[in-house]
C-alpha cells in the first residue's frame, strides 16, 4: 500500500504464521486486496464513511476518497466512536460506505451486527465486509468454547466462529445485494507483487471479502 519495494513480506502470526505483512507500512494481503478495489472504484465511493475497527494503512486510503471519514471501536482509543457493532449510535441511513474487516468472527450476534450495517447505510450505499472463512461446508460456530478450543477450531482464541459457504446468504437476509472481491480476478503479475494469495486465520481458511449495496 506504500508503494516500496522488498524483496520478500515480512512473517505475520500466530495462530498460523505467513509471509505476510508489509516491511514498511505492516499492511497484510487483505489490506492490500481492500486498496486495490479502493484505487479501481474510488469515483463511486467518496461520501461519508465509516470504518470500523480501523487498520491504520486501510484509513490513509479511506481518508482520500472520503468527504467525510469517521472511525468506530468497541475498545475506544484513537476512533470517534466508541460503540459495539451489534448497536450502532447513528440515526438511519447516514453512511455512503462503511467498511468492516475481520469483525464479524469476533461478534456472538452477527447477524444483529449485519442487521446493524444495512441499517446505517444510506440508500444505494455500499459496505466492504472481510471475513475468514472454510469453503466446502456451513458456518462452524459456538460462542461458549473455551479459549483453547476456538483457537483449536477458529484460528484465534476471540473468535467464536468460522465462516463457511453460508457467508454470504448471511448477508443477502438483510436485503443487501452482494457481489465477491476475489484475488484470483486480478492479473498473476499484480497477485504476486501484492502478495494477494488465500490466507486465513486457521489452516483451510481464506478471507471471503464482499461489497455489499443498500437497496434505493
Amino acid at each position: 500500500m506504500c508503494r516500496h519495494l522488498f524483496r520478500r513480506f515480512l512473517p505475520f502470526g500466530p495462530p498460523v504464521t505467513t509471509e505476510d505483512r508489509c516491511p514498511s507500512c505492516g499492511a497484510l494481503e487483505r489490506h492490500r486486496l481492500i486498496a486495490l478495489w479502493i484505487d479501481a472504484h474510488a469515483r463511486e465511493l467518496g461520501g461519508r464513511t465509516l470504518h470500523c475497527a480501523p487498520e491504520s494503512a486501510v484509513a490513509q486510503k479511506l481518508r482520500l476518497i472520503s468527504t467525510e471519514y469517521k472511525s468506530l471501536d468497541l475498545s475506544g482509543g484513537d476512533v470517534d466512536f466508541q460503540a459495539d457493532l451489534p448497536d450502532l449510535p447513528f440515526e438511519d441511513g447516514p453512511w455512503d460506505f462503511l467498511v468492516c474487516s475481520h469483525m464479524l468472527e469476533h461478534i456472538p450476534d452477527d447477524r444483529a451486527a449485519i442487521s446493524e450495517i444495512t441499517r446505517v447505510l444510506s440508500p444505494g450505499g455500499k459496505a466492504l465486509i472481510v471475513a475468514p472463512r472454510r469453503a466446502g461446508g456451513p458456518t462452524d460456530e459456538d460462542a461458549s468454547l473455551p479459549e483453547t478450543e476456538r483457537i483449536a477450531r477458529f484460528g484465534q482464541r476471540d473468535h467464536v466462529r468460522i465462516y463457511g459457504d453460508d457467508l454470504e446468504d448471511r448477508l443477502v437476509a438483510t436485503a443487501l445485494v452482494v457481489s465477491s472481491i476475489a484475488a484470483d480476478t486480478y492479473p498473476a503479475e499484480l497477485r504476486e507483487r501484492f502478495g494477494l494469495e488465500p490466507l486465513g486465520g486457521c489452516p483451510g481458511t481464506s478471507d471471503a471479502a464482499y461489497i455489499c449495496c443498500k437497496a434505493i
